[in-house]
């Protein structure tokens, strides 16, 4: 049989189609090269990972302020085997709480409202010294917050011992969702205590000391 014949304009077609496969176009917009990013977790372990919502006290209007939406985690440093608690806003992941988790740190529970913690930490989620801050997180689960009691209590004495902790999967099936309401016991708090403040302030103080004799 004989090959179909093509027409004048089906040349033309084919002949720009395989003009067009050797060429090559160059990208209006410079692309920029790929660079490794740091989140600065690299030497630790993930202890404890799940979403909650954070709040801060606010001392003026004597009110917890909301600071964030997302995974709080509990981090463990391969090395020295010191621990801290990191959290990050969803979606634009700006930190909002990074300190050290240390012995003199206790959790207490909120008063009237469940499945919430308070504690005081010097902590550095903004640039600069770190500020003695109020805190207080909130689950959607109670198996949830007393999972994460339980890993911050270890995490209070796993520098001294010198081991490294069980992560713990503490995920809890059907606990995915967002949903974190702020209850009337967060917009109405009692006063913080202020003795763990106080013994958070001599804290900075020892620290700032052996960090003189350190660079002397």
């Amino acid at each position: 049989t004989e090959k179909p014949q093509m027409t004048p304009y089906e040349q033309q077609d084919v002949t720009q189609d395989e003009e067009r496969d050797g060429q090559y176009f160059e990208p209006v917009v410079p692309l920029p090269d790929l660079v490794e990013t740091s989140t600065g977790e690299e030497n630790e372990q993930v202890v404890f990972s799940h979403r909650a919502k954070l709040y801060r006290y606010d001392k003026e209007s004597k009110q917890w302020k909301e600071r964030g939406i997302g995974d709080l985690k509990i981090l463990q440093n391969y090395n020295n085997k010191r621990a801290r608690l990191v959290m990050r806003r969803d979606q634009v992941l700006k930190i909002c709480a990074n300190h050290w988790i240390s012995p003199i740190m206790k959790l207490e529970p909120m008063k009237g409202a469940e499945k919430a913690w308070v504690w005081s930490a010097l902590d550095f989620a903004e640039e600069g010294e770190g500020k003695l801050e109020q805190l207080a997180v909130r689950f959607k689960l109670q198996e949830t917050a007393n999972t994460f009691k339980q890993v911050f209590e270890e995490a209070n004495v796993s520098q001294g011992k010198k081991e490294l902790m069980t992560p713990v999967t503490s995920r809890v099936p059907g606990d995915r969702t967002g949903d974190l309401p702020v209850t009337d016991a967060l917009s109405n708090p009692p006063e913080p205590r202020s003795h763990g403040l106080r013994k958070l302030e001599r804290e900075r103080e020892y620290f700032y000391i052996f960090v003189f004799f350190v660079l002397l």
